[in-house]
């Protein structure tokens, strides 16, 4: 025992000087023999400071020798950290050295040479299974295997690549119980995978991990990977509030794996879920190794991935993507010769008998290192009776083809090609590239349609052009041909150009010999009716700037030179203006592009006065600030210029409403189109009604949308989540709103799910001056009585005895909530308590006796019929936990106050049975027996009786917040509650906050 705490004594004095020591061990004078000369670099054990076994200093008798010890774990990653004690033996009584790993796992030290050596190592992270000791040579490598953390508390966990997994149970739809420790002891891996019935992305990819998991391969007889991996589909449950929507969709689709409906939150917040489906790989050590957020699209990498995390010779690897682990397949054709494309291209399909519509190209394949490898060539081939060419890699999968041709244009030519697409539209495509920049995309059908002319580019000066065809293919679905054919490949005139062609052309040209400025600038005219500055004429094309990549004016992007620099504007700081244009051009429909306003020109010439080198060669900041900036010429599209980038993203840029009859509810001659992700959500209209009055927005889409009113100072006057209760289709929006005629009001309706895209179609209609609706009219707001929280806020501390506030207060305890002050009234210092005021987070109500009902309050204090508070059983609140209404809850003996929460014996009554009275008494159901046809079916008018059990209720399972002697109106019964609003510009409810 003594030998031991002698042994720990000196482990801590190492550890707090193993700098010192290891000096201390390497000053060491050298000797002769055995080990190299005067301390130098040898291979026996002795010598000087080495990579070779031994090194080390000598001085005869008294030798030493270095060690190195490495530690890393099985995949590779060095435990820098993590500490070490060295001891002389297996008894581990004596320590030698101690210390810790340093960033490349590796330690050294220097001491007299044994082969008995052990090291103990500690302070490793969770999951990572230690031996007592290892064995100790002079060069000595360690690996480190983890596995699965037993503790399954992940409470405030945050998990990323390369952590290891706590254990978790999940007890899946069938109720059979998946422990991910248990599942490792069968199968090599696990993947997790979040997903919600009502996520398209989710249901694009389940077809393809389904066919991975459980289909036998075709290819080499390779079997299903079910046997060595197991997938764990799991829908939170405040995503899918109701189980049998999950039971049903998984039976639909005919899922083959564990599919669970989830009712923590732990793991989703563990893994900061938040777009949706999110796959999780954990390998056969417990370790997550991927995380891959977004639809994967196709069953190939799925195979890989499987294939990879199940192999017999699995090596650890952590990816940030899991195109990381699906092979690049390399071309196996290669490109003809140039004449050859040149013969076909040029020449084998005229489409004019004018010569000069002839062309000499030259073509040339990718040569760039890096790139020349992976790029399929283009191949000649004949569609529909044309000899033509296309791109090769058709159906592989993240490839794409080049081809590059270089012609002579004349200013005022114009290059044209005839193409035909047989892509999936917007994902996989053809970009026509003209001396560095994109020019055209093509993608998309063309059966209905056919060959089509295209026109990639319009030449301003005469020269040679460099034109590139690149056909990108993604690793999403394959459609039809998957490629694009080109044939007749000519030049025209630009006044022959027929099909609408937008240009990109800079708005500084001819760079000056001094390799900063420009030679020619365009001329700008600022548009007083769209705000935005043109080029040319107030009618010109608008004038475009890239604020988030770099431009001709600087190698910098605008975003960071105003995040770089401290720039002025009238004494202010421009950075939140610039910023705000920012998330425009982040959203825009050309990337990192927005029109120039005349805010934005201001901050534009202030930069170009701030950090512009124009100044300096005579180039005034309002010319030089053009080189940020670019436009598009229109070709063939009767005047009509390149349409504003950034419509509907802001107010200023909100499209025009149109406003349909009062009777008119069958069209809908608005439209948003969502072919990118938009953040915040959604584009905007404007309207301005003309007569103020109750107005009705409906929308008509394929996917379920929200919908927001901003007003012209961009707060929110209204947002609609589709949460209102009545019968309808839940794809779609139906906002009613009180308008006042001559404001501004801008609306915007987006899909749920942002990464949906298609169009929203909507009508907006004045349906009446003001009231509301009694719910059995085509369309009504039935909305909910409290959707906010209710709360109590402190105020101040009262006297004890009168209840008085205390004054002048000498002292408060915030933990014990009590103050010590003078009460005026008792005429004495004393100690008060703090009192609350209930903040009310619902409509203010009134009971009224006569007709035993509770309404809604108007500013006037009068209550209205319509204002009549209904109590829901048959829809979810989201109050006693998702996908429980108040039947379920009666069913389970919420109704019963002899017991509280847990079950537990308390004071009270059972009311179940004659809640079931009242049910059986009042229910609503319209229509359709047990359907929802009307607004209130399901509902029970709320009596008093009703309200005082169902404040009960809420006092049982949620924060007791009823006071006593208020009749309940104050009560929280409320959040269970709906009524049809009131839309009006007078004798509007009472605020939902109010004071005493």
């Amino acid at each position: 025992m003594k030998n031991k705490l002698l042994a720990l004594l000196l482990v801590v004095a190492m550890l707090f000087s193993v700098t010192s020591v290891l000096t201390a061990c390497n000053d060491t004078p050298g000797g002769e023999t055995p080990g190299g000369d005067n301390g130098g670099n040898g291979e026996t054990p002795g010598g000087g400071t080495g990579d070779g076994t031994g090194g080390g200093n000598g001085d005869g008798e008294n030798q030493t020798a270095n060690y190195k010890i490495t530690v890393k774990d099985v995949g590779g990653k060095a435990m820098n950290g993590v500490g070490y004690i060295v001891y002389t033996d297996e008894t581990m009584m004596i320590p030698v050295t101690a210390g810790s790993f340093n960033q490349s796992g590796e330690a050294t030290f220097t001491a007299a040479p044994s082969d008995k050596y052990v090291v103990n190592i500690f302070g490793a992270p969770k999951g990572y299974n230690l031996a007592p000791y290892y064995p100790l040579s002079y060069n000595t490598s360690i690996v480190l295997t983890p596995s699965v953390i037993p503790d399954k508390d992940i409470s405030g966990v945050s998990y990323k690549v390369g952590d290891i997994m706590h254990d978790f149970t999940l007890t899946d739809i069938d109720g059979n119980v998946h422990t991910l420790s248990e599942i490792l002891k069968e199968k090599d891996a696990v993947m997790l995978n979040f997903w919600f019935t009502t996520c398209g992305p989710c249901a694009s990819e389940f077809p393809h991990m389904a066919s991975s998991y459980s289909t036998p391969f075709t290819e080499g007889g390779t079997e299903a990977y079910k046997d060595s991996i197991e997938i764990i589909a799991i829908a939170p449950q405040y995503m899918d509030s109701n189980l049998q929507n999950v039971i049903d969709y998984r039976d639909s689709y005919e899922l083959p794996f564990p599919v669970v409906w989830y009712q923590s939150t732990a793991l989703i917040e563990a893994f900061n879920v938040g777009n949706y489906p999110t796959s999780v790989f954990i390998d056969r050590y417990g370790t997550i190794c991927l995380i891959e957020v977004g639809a994967l699209t196709s069953q190939r990498p799925f195979d890989a991935a499987f294939a990879h995390f199940t192999s017999d010779n699995y090596q650890q690897q952590l990816f940030d993507s899991i195109g990381d682990l699906v092979p690049v397949e390399l071309p196996d054709v290669e490109m003809p010769e140039s004449s050859e494309i040149e013969a076909i291209l040029n020449g084998a399909n005229e489409a004019t008998d004018d010569e000069s519509d002839k062309m000499g190209a030259t073509y040339a394949p990718e040569t760039q290192p890096g790139s020349a490898e992976y790029s399929w060539p283009f191949l000649i081939g004949n569609k529909d009776g044309y000899d033509c060419i296309y791109a090769s890699n058709s159906k592989k999968e993240a490839s794409f083809s080049m081809l590059y041709s270089y012609v002579e244009l004349k200013a005022g030519e114009a290059l044209a090609i005839d193409y035909y697409a047989s892509t999936e539209n917007g994902s996989d495509c053809l970009f026509i590239i003209v001396d560095g920049k994109d020019v055209l995309m093509i993608s998309g059908d063309s059966s209905d349609e056919g060959w089509t002319t295209c026109y990639p580019y319009v030449a301003t000066e005469d020269g040679t052009y460099e034109v590139v065809f690149t056909y990108i293919k993604d690793d999403s679905v394959d459609f039809g041909e998957d490629t694009v054919y080109l044939k007749d490949y000519r030049i025209v005139s630009a006044d022959k150009v027929t099909r609408e062609t937008y240009i990109p052309r800079f708005a500084a040209t001819e760079l000056s010999s001094n390799n900063t400025t420009y030679e020619n600038y365009v001329a700008i005219v600022y548009n007083e009716d769209d705000g935005y500055y043109h080029v040319g004429g107030v009618n010109g094309p608008i004038l475009l700037v890239n604020l988030l990549s770099p431009t001709r004016f600087s190698n910098s992007s605008i975003q960071t030179i105003v995040s770089s620099n401290e720039i002025l504007v009238d004494g202010v700081n421009i950075s939140g203006t610039v910023m705000s244009y920012c998330n425009y051009a982040s959203n825009s429909a050309l990337l990192g592009y927005t029109p120039v306003t005349a805010e934005l020109y201001e901050c534009l010439v202030a930069i170009a006065t701030e950090v512009g080198l124009g100044q300096f060669f005579g180039i005034a900041p309002e010319v030089d600030f053009l080189s940020m900036c670019e436009y598009y010429d229109a070709y063939g599209t009767n005047g009509r210029q390149f349409e504003d980038p950034i419509k509907g993203l802001a107010n200023f840029s909100a499209y025009d409403v149109i406003l349909n009859a009062p009777d008119d509810s069958a069209t809908f001659p608005n439209k948003f189109k969502y072919n990118r992700i938009i953040m915040p959500r959604g584009l905007r209209a404007e309207f301005t009604p003309e007569e103020s009055g109750v107005y009705l927005i409906v929308s008509k889409s394929d996917y379920e949308t929200d919908a927001w009113i901003f007003l012209e100072n961009g707060s929110q006057y209204l947002a609609y989540e589709n949460n209102d209760r009545h019968a309808k289709d839940y794809n779609n929006c139906y906002v009613l709103a009180y308008f006042e005629a001559g404001v501004s009001y801008y609306i915007d309706i987006a899909f749920y799910d942002v990464t949906q895209f298609g169009d929203v179609y909507y009508n907006v209609r004045r349906i009446g001056d003001a009231g509301y609706d009694n719910g059995n009219g085509e369309y009504y707001r039935f909305g909910r009585a409290s959707d906010t929280a209710y709360t109590y806020d402190p105020t101040d501390f009262r006297c004890p005895t009168c209840g008085n506030r205390l004054t002048n207060i000498v002292s408060s305890n915030p933990e014990t909530g009590t103050g010590k002050g003078m009460c005026s009234t008792c005429d004495n210092e004393t100690t008060g308590n703090l009192s609350y005021e209930l903040i009310d987070g619902g409509i203010k109500v009134k009971y009224d006796p006569v007709t035993d009902r509770y309404y809604e309050v108007m500013t006037d204090g009068s209550t209205r019929e319509g204002g009549m508070l209904y109590v829901d059983f048959w829809l979810d609140m989201g109050v006693f936990g998702e996908g429980s209404n108040l039947i379920s809850v009666l069913n389970r003996g919420g109704f019963n106050f002899t017991r509280d929460e847990d079950g537990g014996a308390v004071s009270g009554v059972d009311y179940t049975d004659r809640v079931r009275e009242i049910i059986d008494e009042l229910l609503i159901d319209e229509g359709v027996e047990g359907e929802l046809d009307y607004a209130t079916d399901g509902c029970v008018p709320v009596t008093r009786e009703l309200a005082g059990i169902l404040q009960m209720l809420m006092d049982k399972y949620t924060f007791k917040i009823y006071t006593p002697g208020d009749d309940y109106e104050l009560g929280s019964w409320k959040k269970l509650s709906y009524r049809f609003e009131y839309f009006g510009p007078e004798n509007v409810p009472v605020p939902k906050t109010f004071d005493e």
